[in-house]
């Protein structure tokens, strides 16, 4: 029974945030509610999610991050996130707040942008691993098998 109530709720969490509307979803609502204005004090996440939530999970946070997200790409609402203490989510209130929460943005896509490369250029014509991985692998299967 506790089940299906969880479920239920979480399917109406991910309908709210997937609303294109104009309108705030009560989880939005009660988000915006707790990030502060300005980042001299940000709300960290998982005090943001035991306050929307009731609860902090890596779950209910990834729920959280996402109506997040939701809010700043459909709602164009300028939440920022510093990751140097204090850190937390904050609603940018001029350019230098927003520009300081693009900074890490931009570092994420440059990182991003290395991954898919990294990947693109796989040789699978290449059957052997490279000597670094292969001992890599050769000592966690030791302590696989010492466990």
């Amino acid at each position: 029974m506790a089940n299906a109530a969880l479920k239920n709720r979480d399917e109406t969490m991910i309908k709210d945030a997937a609303s294109t509307n104009n309108e705030f979803s009560e989880m939005e609502t009660a988000i915006l509610s707790f990030i502060p204005n300005g980042m001299e004090r940000p709300r960290p996440l998982n005090e943001l999610t035991m306050l929307v939530v009731g609860k902090d999970s890596l779950n209910e946070r990834r729920k959280v991050r996402d109506l997040i997200n939701h809010l700043v790409v459909v709602h164009h609402i300028p939440i920022g996130a510093r990751y140097t203490k204090p850190n937390g989510y904050y609603i940018a209130t001029n350019d230098h707040e927003r520009d300081l929460a693009i900074e890490p943005l931009i570092s994420q896509v440059v990182e991003l942008e290395r991954r898919i490369q990294s990947l693109v250029n796989t040789d699978f014509s290449q059957n052997k691993k490279p000597a670094e991985l292969e001992t890599y692998h050769n000592h966690l299967a030791k302590q696989v098998l010492l466990f």
